[in-house]
């Protein structure tokens, strides 16, 4: 377990960043790719905030089809929850 948890850190390190710089070029398919994916990651490890915060952006992006700052206000939770879960998950490794 150990391992899938460091590579869902690895990846998570590089997601969360590409989901902002996405949104910054308003690539909301691509911000959607990334939220889905982290998310199912996230289920799969057991971090289940971050599945919460993942689901909610895809759930803003399915209703609000070019409000951005909503979307740049949930993508800023992700970047908190992502470095709140990144680091619980390394203290439990």
């Amino acid at each position: 377990m150990r391992a899938v948890i460091q590579r869902f850190q690895e990846s998570g390190d590089k997601l969360v960043p590409e989901a902002g710089e996405r949104a910054k070029n308003q690539d909301w398919g691509g911000v959607a790719q990334i939220v889905h994916r982290l998310k199912g990651s996230a289920l799969a490890v057991g971090a289940p905030q971050l599945a919460i915060v993942c689901g909610a952006i895809e759930d803003d992006l399915r209703t609000q089809s070019e409000a951005t700052e909503p979307i740049s206000m949930s993508l800023e939770c992700l970047v908190q929850t992502w470095e709140k879960t990144s680091s619980e998950l390394a203290g439990a490794a």
